[in-house]
């Protein structure tokens, strides 16, 4: 687990000399590699990206019945389009958003203002509804935590936050 602080340089020698912790990182900024920062394409985007499940040869497992049922994934990106046909609800009609919190603002505005999540999310989920291609695992369930803004940048900081939310929501 982890924890974001803001202490003096005396005591955090303190806390490191006694072994109370293991590493500690400054709160940098992290950002996306190969951002789509279009979010006018990505609902096309969307469409082709799903080729994934082929590539991985996925439909071994649906036709298996595996469809990712009631698993709860994750999803810390720039968060989704909450609106997205082949996004807001599972292959079988329950609706798939079961948390959402915005880390960057505090708040659970987590409409995504980049792409790149709403992307991953059907990469991840992608029902296969309204001409969209299914995503590896069609059923499952997402948590959206919004940790990387427009331009796909976030911080360390709002990175633990959102993993150690993810734990409690049991992802």
């Amino acid at each position: 687990s982890g924890v974001a602080v803001t202490i003096s340089k005396r005591f955090l020698l303190y806390l490191i000399n006694n072994h109370f912790i293991t590493d500690v990182w400054n709160n940098s900024e992290i950002s996306l590699t190969g951002s789509i920062a279009h979010p006018s394409s990505f609902v096309e985007y969307n469409r082709s990206v799903c080729n994934v499940s082929k590539q991985l040869d996925i439909p071994i497992l649906w036709q298996q019945g595996i469809f990712g049922n009631d698993t709860r994934v994750a999803i810390l990106d720039t968060g989704i389009s909450l609106n997205h046909p082949a996004l807001n609800e599972t292959l079988s009609g329950i609706p798939r958003i079961i948390a959402k919190w915005n880390f960057i603002d505090n708040s659970s505005n987590v409409v995504d203002d980049n792409g790149h999540g709403t992307a991953l999310a059907g990469i991840i989920g992608s029902n296969g509804k309204y001409g969209y291609q299914l995503g590896v695992a069609p059923n499952s369930l997402f948590l959206i935590g919004k940790i990387l803004d427009s331009a796909g940048k976030g911080t360390i900081e709002d990175l633990i936050a959102g993993i150690d939310w993810a734990i409690e929501n049991n992802a």
